[in-house]
């Protein structure tokens, strides 16, 4: 588990670390850069590096990378299509020990290189890329070339994960200090590319958090039998949907229940049975739901939306008031229009789903997804998993990625 943090914690964690070294954050840019290079050098052997950098820290980054490549004796260039950095910020120290090597800063576009080292833009980005900083990403992303991000690729979002309106497609991208929401979330996965982290020595604590190590559900070792595994009653299947309600139940088998009970259409009982002979089967909406403490509910894979629907919705939430289940599917878009607490459930969405229970569109949704999942949360008092590129589960005020 890895915390998650937006810009500004970032920015908060920053500032607490230069009051604590003299009131300078030089030697933090210099471990940063020295991570970056440590951890990629292998890659760059023998081959032509351009460092793209912007005028911001995050250039003073590629500066400063730039100038231990040079030291280390590799053929390295860097491209500055914005002009030179701030002269107020450590970027500008960075620039002045580069310019001490023999290597090059270019104002055009290289003939040749092989690899390119992207610091144009960091976690500071918040507003729309202009024509020129559209134009160069674009030719980055359409070169034969791989590249590594520093910190995040550039034009991406930190928090949201949406390119602004483009991003730079990376290979490989090292993000410092902790992760960031916009690098695990909507676009971000696909524009990072193969994801590391360097802390740099600095400790933090987050609401939310990265998942990125995965126990073993259940173990089933030992002396051991089916009841002691819990039950699981999928509820839809209704007229031609069956197929949702087959694979729902076996992958509730999968997961380790002891016993599953598909409700679904009489008539496809017998294509249940033929899927996974291990599922059990009853008629939707004729059997009574006996569900107890170890007993859990999924509504809605093939459901459907009829009155019909809706009252196989109202009998679960009612027969599970304690112990509830997942609420997915066809269930969320009833729930939808039906506006009550729903403690003890999980919602599944995702993104037109997680608009419908919000009342926005599905763009929306997108475009924000961790503001999304928290206001499902908070809004029926539930746990929340919002599916797609990077799915987010929350509680309203945790969120893991």
């Amino acid at each position: 588990m890895k915390p998650v943090l937006c810009s500004e914690q970032i920015k908060k964690l920053e500032t607490q670390w230069a009051e604590q070294h003299s009131g300078s954050t030089w030697s933090l840019m210099q471990q940063a850069a020295e991570s970056f290079v440590a951890l990629y050098a292998s890659h760059w052997s023998n081959k032509n590096v351009t460092v793209v950098v912007g005028t911001g820290n995050n250039g003073g980054d590629g500066y400063y990378v730039a100038w231990l490549l040079q030291q280390q004796g590799a053929e390295v260039s860097v491209f500055a299509p914005f002009g030179m950095p701030d002269h107020t910020i450590d970027a500008q120290r960075a620039y002045e020990l580069y310019c001490q090597t023999s290597a090059p800063i270019l104002d055009q576009w290289p003939e040749r290189t092989d690899i390119v080292i992207d610091a144009l833009f960091g976690i500071g980005l918040n507003r729309a890329l202009n024509d020129d900083a559209i134009n160069l990403i674009e030719q980055i992303n359409k070169a034969n070339v791989e590249v590594f991000s520093i910190d995040l690729p550039s034009g991406l979002n930190a928090q949201t994960g949406v390119p602004m309106p483009v991003a730079i497609k990376a290979d490989y991208t090292l993000s410092m200090i902790a992760y960031k929401p916009g690098l695990l979330t909507a676009y971000g996965p696909a524009y990072c590319g193969q994801l590391e982290l360097a802390t740099l020595g600095i400790e933090s604590h987050s609401d939310s958090i990265f998942n990125d190590e995965w126990p073993q559900l259940i173990d089933k070792s030992g002396n051991s039998h089916k009841s002691l595994f819990g039950s699981v009653s999928v509820l839809g299947g209704n007229h031609k949907m069956a197929g949702a309600a087959v694979l729902a139940g076996h992958a509730a088998l999968k997961a380790g229940a002891g016993r599953v009970m598909v409700h679904c259409d009489a008539h496809f009982q017998q294509v249940a049975i033929s899927q996974a002979p291990e599922l059990m089967v009853k008629v939707l909406g004729k059997s009574p739901l006996m569900v107890g403490e170890n007993h859990a509910l999924v509504v809605g894979p093939g459901l459907g939306r009829s009155v019909f629907s809706s009252g196989v919705l109202q009998e679960a939430i009612l027969s599970a008031p304690q112990y509830g289940g997942v609420v997915d599917a066809d269930g969320l878009r009833i729930l939808a229009n039906q506006m009550q607490k729903m403690t003890g459930w999980v919602l599944t969405p995702h993104a037109g789903e997680a608009a419908a229970l919000l009342g926005i569109t599905s763009q929306q949704v997108q475009a924000d997804r961790v503001s999304a999942v928290k206001q499902i949360a908070l809004k029926y008092q539930s746990v929340v998993v919002l599916k797609g590129a990077g799915t987010l589960v929350s509680n309203g005020t945790e969120v893991i990625f």
